[in-house]
């Protein structure tokens, strides 16, 4: 659970960083020309992998399969099956908030990337790793 805490941290500070640069101006912004077409596609993908992304990160560990894996009886095994799916939500979690902030600083247009990051940001503190005697 170490690596998936470690995971879970550099995420945020990759987020983070990417929100600097383009703070700071060493990427570029305002990339995607105003356009109609332009701010529907912009909203859709924004509004799928926000909601979309928020609803999967917090339920996948109650999926069936994984559900299964994570709570058969060999306990190392697992353990194994839980790291490794919540090393899955982490990536999951960085790829999915990374796609919206590239949008909320490449298509200003829209205000849907916004709210679409802040869902992210909050389903991402509720994705900390928490090993068996912690969730007792």
């Amino acid at each position: 659970m170490k690596s998936a805490k470690v995971l879970f941290i550099v995420a945020f500070l990759a987020v983070a960083m990417v929100f600097a640069l383009f703070e700071y101006g060493v990427l570029p912004v305002a990339l995607i020309p105003d356009t109609p077409e332009n701010r529907y596609a912009v909203d859709v993908a924004c509004i799928l992998t926000g909601v979309g992304g928020f609803f999967i990160l917090l339920t996948m560990l109650k999926i069936p399969v994984v559900r299964a894996a994570i709570h058969q009886p060999d306990g190392v095994m697992a353990e194994k099956a839980k790291a490794r799916y919540c090393n899955l939500r982490m990536l999951l979690w960085m790829v999915l908030i990374l796609f919206n902030a590239v949008m909320y600083y490449e298509a200003p247009m829209t205000r849907n990337p916004t709210y679409c990051v802040l869902m992210l940001f909050v389903a991402g503190v509720f994705c900390w790793p928490k090993t068996a005697d912690e969730e007792e």
